[in-house]
């Protein structure tokens, strides 16, 4: 199967060695594959013979990389004498001189064998990393790296490229080649320090390549060392070959065409701090910051991808960066955001992926400080309580990551200055069923804090009336005749619904008790009881529609009716209190039930579920 003409079966070959071969084995295997490889003096080369064993060297070679034995010294010296042996100019009949032909185009046209080729190479970058014991590395005393700057240097990277995407191997044979050459680069740069020293192609050429595959692994590997160095995980931090390169980031992200690589440079642009180069967005593509960043809005919104995501990421870092300086920028922002904000509200829609509602949550952090919690908002309160409005409801979302991710907004939100007095968590760690209760503490002071109870209750309290919310779809569902007796769908997440709702009229009961006035205007007051008391009355008329023992027969719909008319039983008992005619009789949940109460409205059925 080794030598067989079915590419898929070379392959499953050179994988199933691999367990048959026990780990001490491996060198002495290698050597013996390497000696039946033809000499470069033949005049036919076998590309099933030479693919199917360099394939099998390969996995070998894969699999001690991957194991405990690759940081061993002891088969670290084993393998380094297979390198010197097979992979060392003037180190023996099978040497690297005598395999390297194997590149030359002239002598070998085959893609797919000269990319397992240099596959190898590539991993031998890999095994061999440890320092000899002159402390040289094992590498650079082996003079592999010296080979492998002349295997680039005569490559299809600095020569071009004759071939089209017909060419078969192409795309394997660029991604090897690609790969060898920035681990070269990089080995340079290590042994460089900050003194600059030539590199066998630089990260330049590799990036204005007509090919994706070349500039997507690249941007993948300087992304690596740019997310270790925001993060602090890097131990210099970033190599000098490096420094001052965002304008360099700039040009690539106007003229990229390509969806990923174009996803990488915003991740890359996202990594670094935004002071180093938005200065340089006139002078490099002729925008200015402000014109810059409605380009990345623009692509924002426009796109419904990964992209989407890190345009969003982008846009939203470059604004805090805005509102962190003076206020003459700040100034500059300001009628972009109410774009931004929209841009925000969209990434959170439940039917969206699930990377776009974790970027509207990483955004959300991020700008905690200065657009939810500032204490002389820069929002209007309409957009404030909307994004507030996302957060609560990403603290409700089925996927454990998208409530992690809220969470952390709202610990944010509780750890600064003006909001840390607001609970007693303040800069503590919490779940989401916590932090959700804890967000409408804070927002409830806020609202105190800014002033703005009289406008900002309605709008809570059409949160608690569920207002937005389609009832009409209850009085569809009720008159939908079913052909089966039991539907699952829905309602085991519907206990997080009658959660937030009791922890809204928990902290809107507080805060209308502690208040010595009543903030609501009787126009919108009587909006809002007109239109809870017709969804009360509408909802009673649904429920008499129903069947008998309706809680089996239509569960879905029953609980559906349940959870609205506590809604607005719940809105017109606070309702109450405002006028002063608070009546005792009404069925709704008070501020000190238990969690367990609230259980208790849904069915035994969702109960389990909670």
């Amino acid at each position: 199967c080794g030598c067989s003409p079915v590419y898929r079966s070379r392959e499953m070959a050179a994988r199933a060695l691999v367990p048959f071969v026990m780990m001490d084995e491996i060198p002495d295997t290698i050597r013996t594959l390497l000696a039946k490889l033809p000499d470069c003096t033949d005049q036919c080369f076998r590309q099933n013979h030479i693919h199917g064993t360099l394939l099998q060297v390969f996995h070998l070679l894969q699999a001690f990389s991957d194991s405990k034995y690759r940081m061993n010294t002891y088969f670290q010296q084993v393998l380094a004498v297979g390198a010197g042996s097979y992979f060392r100019p003037g180190g023996g009949p099978r040497d690297i001189a005598s395999l390297t032909p194997l590149l030359a185009p002239w002598q070998n046209p085959c893609l797919v064998t000269r990319a397992v080729y240099i596959d190898i190479l590539f991993l031998l970058t890999c095994c061999l990393d440890k320092p000899s014991k002159d402390n040289r590395p094992v590498l650079e005393h082996l003079g592999f790296w010296e080979e492998v700057r002349r295997i680039i240097l005569g490559s299809e990277l600095i020569t071009g490229f004759p071939y089209t995407f017909t060419v078969p191997g192409l795309p394997q044979y660029l991604q090897s080649l690609t790969k060898l050459a920035i681990a070269a680069v990089w080995a340079v740069a290590a042994q460089a320090g900050e003194q600059a020293r030539d590199v066998p192609i630089s990260f330049s050429r590799l990036l204005e390549s007509s090919f994706p595959e070349v500039r997507l692994l690249t941007l993948e590997a300087l992304l690596e060392r740019f997310s270790a160095a925001a993060s602090g995980l890097g131990e210099k931090g970033l190599p000098p070959l490096l420094w001052n390169t965002g304008g360099t980031f700039l040009m690539l992200a106007m003229k990229e065409s390509h969806p990923e690589c174009l996803c990488k440079i915003l991740k890359i642009l996202h990594c670094m701090d935004p002071s180093e180069w938005l200065p340089q967005t006139e002078r490099c593509v002729h925008l200015t910051p402000k014109e810059f960043l409605i380009w990345t809005m623009d692509i924002a919104s426009n796109e419904r991808s990964e992209i989407q995501s890190e345009a969003l990421r982008l846009a939203s870092k470059v604004i805090a960066h805005h509102m962190q300086t003076c206020e003459e920028t700040r100034d500059l922002v300001a009628p972009n955001l109410k774009q931004w904000v929209q841009l925000v509200l969209s990434s959170c829609g439940d039917h969206l992926p699930t990377e776009s509602r974790l970027a509207a949550a990483e955004v959300l952090t991020s700008t905690a400080p200065f657009f939810l919690t500032n204490p002389h908002p820069i929002l209007g309160l309409q957009d404030t309580l909307a994004l507030w409005k996302r957060v609560l409801t990403l603290l409700q979302s089925e996927e454990q990551v998208i409530r992690d991710a809220a969470t952390e907004t709202v610990m944010t939100a509780m750890s600064q200055e003006n909001t840390c007095q607001s609970t007693e968590f303040a800069f503590c760690r919490v779940d989401a069923s916590i932090a959700l209760d804890l967000a409408l503490a804070v927002l409830c002071d806020l609202l105190q804090q800014w002033d703005q109870l009289a406008p900002g209750l309605p709008v809570l309290l059409g949160w608690l009336l569920g207002e937005g919310d389609d009832l009409m779809a209850c009085v569809e569902s009720v008159h939908q005749v079913e052909d089966y007796l039991f539907e699952k769908t829905e309602v085991n997440f519907w206990a997080e619904t009658l959660i937030f709702m009791k922890y809204l009229y928990k902290h809107l009961f507080r805060l209308l008790s502690k208040s010595s006035w009543r903030p609501l205007s009787p126009e919108r007051l009587c909006h809002l009881q007109r239109t809870a008391s017709e969804q009360r009355h509408l909802l009673s008329q649904l429920f008499r529609e129903l069947p008998p023992t309706a809680e089996f027969l239509k569960t879905v719909e029953f609980t559906r009716l349940r959870i609205r008319e506590e809604r607005a039983l719940a809105c017109l008992r606070l309702l109450a209190f405002l006028e002063g005619k608070e009546g005792e009789d009404t069925p709704v949940l008070r501020a000190l039930d238990s969690p367990a109460a609230v259980n208790q409205l849904t069915l035994p059925r969702t109960e389990t579920a909670c």
